[in-house]
């Protein structure tokens, strides 16, 4: 009954106190501005705009910024922005407001005509300090050639055919200009006469046959009459003629591509940004293209360049560069990002591998997250959503994604090779990902897609099991395959017949089931609205809520750390763990409130990743924890959960050193443990109070922590008390392994087989009805000893195994430390016979 009380002790110490830890913010976006558009004057001064009239500067190309005007609350976004010289400017807004300032944005006066104008302008063109041309929505074009303080109206609805002129306005002088309309119907006009008059061309005619939309998006001019336009399916329009003609130049794109910002700097000289990060360049009036490789697939916001070597590309997500070559090379110029990071994969202890959301990029660290890698795309050559990536060994690798994004490395993600598949040039997605070996991978997706490949992804297996998005799998077996799904439901292998598919398992409603993991016989299964679903391997097609999110938020990911330690995160921050594999979930304190939407755990650390760049970490290694947690075997299989996993211990020494190099005993108030290694001694002394990291290590069934180096060895104090657990010889078992216990009332069953000087032996001892082995080491002061105890006695030691059996569940040893462990003999016991 005792050992059963000790054990539930120790199970339940672990399941209210496992793993302290805190969350640690490693990165995170470097700032949250959303820029809407801006201006560079030259290579140095540029100005950013905002939604809500926010308004930052820089005057060393970009290095630093200066919010100028602060984000006012008003609800009035700043759509675009021209500077005439180092101070004047123009910014048009929301609901027909106009902003003027004359000291270089510090201040900004609104100069719009809102009781007349209401319209949202779009676009901006400043000729000179006072003429000035705005665009917008509703035929609205207004100029102005004082200033801002009063405005006329050019051309009427008729002009403009009654649409929007939101596609862009440029003018080259005060006469020559072009508006676009970016609807349908690729809609231009221009004038030679400053707004005079407004004539009407359309390139709606010289979009390749078969190309589903004609929509045009910026115009920039350039002197010698030059227009460009950039326009749906990366197509481009050029006017030598100041828009009275167009022609198309350089290639096209079938798909939902196009070119948003124009940028010319001279008759010959033209840049273009777009969607998926796509820039291009001509320096011969666009002849000839070059792609232009920024690093990240994300939409180009607005592209300037001031210069044929100078010029920035603003991209979403805060990816935002700047080159001095002409485009040859690209700098950032944020230190993070602002994206949201989906997979996350851990080829090895110190590596870890993230990629993004929407533009193809990849953050590397090689140094367990000291120090990242910039995300950029150059590696992946993917500018689409990577979900998920994962390494079955530090070298072999793939990531899948949308648009039937799915490639491989070999290299531990240096190159990565595209992988061929019947999703290539669709709409459809992979979202899961999952490795059973080197050769055995499956990918699932767009509606209920659920492939396999057997020889590393060169071919597929490819079926459609139904309507559900795929969003996880899981292979429990080289023939059991769980996967979850949206609309609630999950998905099994069946090998029935001989053949390998897959059947709906069970159907749980509306909410989608984001993840699902198996460790031991336990699955996890977050889902949408908070939902945490339960599950075994014997009852793998039922599922069985224990847990629901009290705000409702959705929940993203799941990763166990040990049979019964297990994660979970997902919106707002939100993190749970479970220290009793999945029956109960608790809160952890998170240090953000960004979506997560993955987690993953090796090496003693718990990472967790999500919107805004943010990468979390929970460091286990150096943050102690009990004796108790890092032996815990919650499947009792005499085997710790943490084996080969690196933890951080404290306790207090018991022993002396049992061998030249280091092997001690220390115990804390839940468990005792062998230190040892061989690579080094530690001058430890009993009663110091150590802390010590090292891997959880097991021999002969006895568990050990095993630091690496001696800096893993840290001496917090000195000359410490510590407990003796009065025990019986039933006791001894896992319970108590390491611990110093004393046994009373006990005697040597062969007094004669002491061990001479210099050698160790097994002695077995007995208190009448149970016998024990007693170790006596030649490393103690007890070998060659000349009166070793008679009769009864007492003796303290440690509780030591040493065993072959499997599992290792006997070999337990009474292991005394020094001839002053024996007190209390010398009475002699006879036996009668029966």
């Amino acid at each position: 009954m005792k050992k059963l009380l000790l054990c539930i002790f120790v199970i339940a110490l672990t399941a209210v106190i496992a793993f302290p830890q805190s969350w640690q913010v490693v990165k995170q976006q470097s700032i949250e501005f959303q820029t809407n558009d801006g201006y560079f004057l030259d290579a140095n001064t540029g100005w950013l705009i905002g939604d809500d009239g926010e308004v930052w500067k820089t005057v060393n190309g970009g290095q630093d910024w200066t919010i100028v005007r602060a984000a006012d609350g008003s609800g009035i976004d700043w759509n675009n922005v021209q500077f005439y010289d180092a101070d004047t400017g123009y910014a048009c807004a929301d609901k027909g407001y106009i902003f003027k300032t004359v000291d270089g944005g510090l201040n900004w006066t609104m100069v719009g005509d809102t009781a007349n104008y209401k319209n949202t302008l779009k676009d901006v063109a400043v000729v000179t300090a006072d003429i000035v041309y705005f665009a917008g929505n509703d035929w609205t074009l207004l100029k102005t050639d004082n200033g801002g303080s009063t405005y006329t109206v050019q051309g009427d609805s008729a002009t403009f055919q009654g649409v929007d002129l939101d596609g862009g306005i440029d003018f080259y002088d005060a006469n020559n200009g072009v508006v676009l309309a970016d609807g349908s119907g690729g809609m231009t006009w221009y004038t030679h006469d400053g707004g005079t008059n407004w004539n009407f061309v359309s390139v709606g005619p010289l979009f390749p046959v078969g190309l589903s939309s004609s929509r045009i998006y910026d115009v920039a001019v350039g002197p010698n009459s030059t227009v460009v336009i950039g326009a749906y399916h990366y197509c481009v329009f050029v006017s030598t003629d100041g828009g009275e003609t167009y022609t198309r130049s350089g290639d096209f794109d079938y798909g939902y591509e196009y070119f948003g910002s124009v940028s010319v700097i001279d008759a010959q000289t033209f840049f273009i940004g777009g969607t998926d990060g796509h820039v291009i360049k001509t320096v011969d009036g666009g002849t000839n293209w070059d792609t232009l490789y920024v690093g990240s697939g994300q939409k180009v916001r607005f592209i300037h360049f001031v210069d044929a070597d100078n010029g920035y590309v603003f991209s979403y997500y805060g990816q935002w560069f700047k080159t001095t070559d002409g485009g040859v090379n690209f700098t950032p110029l944020l230190e993070w990002p602002q994206m949201s990071f989906w997979g996350l994969a851990l080829p090895t202890d110190n590596k870890i591998v993230l990629t993004a959301y929407n533009g193809g990029e990849m953050t590397i660290s090689e140094d367990g997250g000291l120090t990242w890698s910039y995300p950029n795309n150059y590696a992946t050559g993917c500018h689409e959503s990577i979900y998920e990536c994962e390494f079955i060994d530090e070298n072999n690798g793939m990531f899948a994604g949308a648009y039937g994004t799915l490639s491989k490395t070999v290299d531990g993600g240096a190159s990565w090779s595209h992988l061929d598949n019947s999703f290539d040039g669709t709409t459809h997605t992979f979202n899961a990902l999952h490795y059973w070996n080197i050769d055995t991978v499956y990918v699932g997706g767009y509606s209920g897609n659920i492939w396999r490949s057997t020889d590393g992804g060169t071919t597929w297996d490819e079926n459609d099991y139904g309507s559900g998005t795929i969003y996880d799998i899981w292979p429990i077996s080289a023939t059991k395959i769980i996967a979850s799904a949206g609309s609630g439901k999950i998905y099994i292998s069946d090998t029935t017949g001989g053949t390998f598919s897959f059947v709906e398992a069970h159907d749980y409603g509306s909410m989608s089931m984001r993840a699902v993991e198996f460790r031991g016989d336990v699955g996890i299964i977050p889902a949408s609205s908070g939902h945490i679903y339960r599950t075994t391997i014997a009852d793998w097609d039922t599922l069985k809520e224990v847990f629901t999110d009290p705000d409702g938020d959705d929940l993203y990911d799941v990763e166990f750390v040990t049979d019964s330690i297990v994660f979970v995160v997902g919106e707002a921050g939100k993190i749970y763990k479970s220290t009793d594999a999945g029956l109960t979930w608790t809160a952890e304190a998170s240090p953000a409130d960004n979506v997560l939407d993955k987690v993953r755990y090796r090496n003693n650390k718990v990472w967790a990743i999500g919107k805004d760049g943010i990468i979390l970490k929970c460091d286990l290694t150096r943050i102690p924890i009990s004796i108790a947690e890092a032996k815990v075997d919650a499947n009792e299989d005499f085997v710790p959960d943490l084996l080969g996993e690196t933890v951080t211990i404290q306790g207090v020494i018991t022993t002396p050193n049992y061998t030249s190099g280091t092997s001690y005993y220390l115990q804390d108030a839940t468990a005792g443990i062998s230190l040892y290694t061989s690579s080094f001694a530690s001058a430890l002394n009993i009663g110091d109070e150590i802390k010590v990291s090292g891997e959880i290590a097991q021999y002969k069934g006895l568990t050990e922590i095993t630091p690496a180096s001696e800096t893993d060895v840290t001496v917090l104090s000195t000359g410490n008390d510590f407990d003796t657990t009065l025990v019986t010889i039933p006791d001894f078992g896992e319970s108590i392994e390491s611990q110093l216990v004393q046994l009373n009332n006990v005697w040597l069953v062969d007094p004669t087989a002491w061990p001479s000087e210099g050698s160790n032996a097994n002695l077995d001892i007995t208190d009448g009805t149970d016998t024990l082995t007693m170790r006596i080491d030649k490393d103690t002061d007890l070998d060659g000893w000349l009166n070793p105890p008679s009769g009864t006695f007492n003796v303290i030691g440690i509780v030591g195994q040493y065993t072959s059996s499997t599992p290792p569940n006997d070999g337990y040893q009474m292991t005394p430390r020094f001839r002053s462990d024996f007190f209390g003999y010398g009475i002699t016991i006879t036996i009668a016979a029966e």
